[in-house]
């Protein structure tokens, strides 16, 4: 009886477990100039407004990257906070990245996830030329 009373709580517990929706950037998304001198590693760079696309390939949100500590996740469920923060970076080489975040809304629910994509330096001319990151590919995750 215990054994098929465990079995049963653990069916429970498995209908109910924790999922995470993962949103993707669709195509190349250019970032804010950093400097005149070519980006070393992508932490830092400022990419605001980055467009997210849910798994069926419907616009649904929207990533803002402030700095190296601090982001603004805008996604369904997730309600856009400008002070997020970037918790962990993680690098497995120099063209690609990963972040954990996490975030507040106003009314004090926090919601977190993890950002992966790769990226290279892209310098732009007009007057003058400027480096920015290129994003070539963006995941956010968020757990549910």
């Amino acid at each position: 009886m215990k054994r098929a009373a465990l079995v049963v709580a653990l069916l429970v517990l498995g209908a109910t477990a924790v999922h995470a929706q993962t949103y993707t950037m669709t195509s190349p998304f250019l970032c804010d100039a950093a400097g005149y001198y070519p980006i070393p590693s992508f932490e830092g760079s400022v990419c605001r407004g980055v467009p997210l696309d849910d798994a069926s390939g419907t616009p649904s949100g929207t990533a803002f990257i402030f700095n190296s500590l601090r982001e603004g996740m805008a996604l369904p469920n997730v309600p856009y906070n400008p002070y997020g923060s970037i918790t962990q970076w993680d690098y497995s080489n120099s063209n690609s990245f990963r972040f954990e975040w996490e975030q507040t809304d106003s009314g004090g629910a926090t919601h977190s996830g993890a950002a992966y994509g790769t990226w290279k330096d892209e310098r732009v001319c007009s007057n003058r030329c400027w480096h920015h990151a290129l994003l070539l590919t963006f995941s956010v995750t968020v757990n549910q």
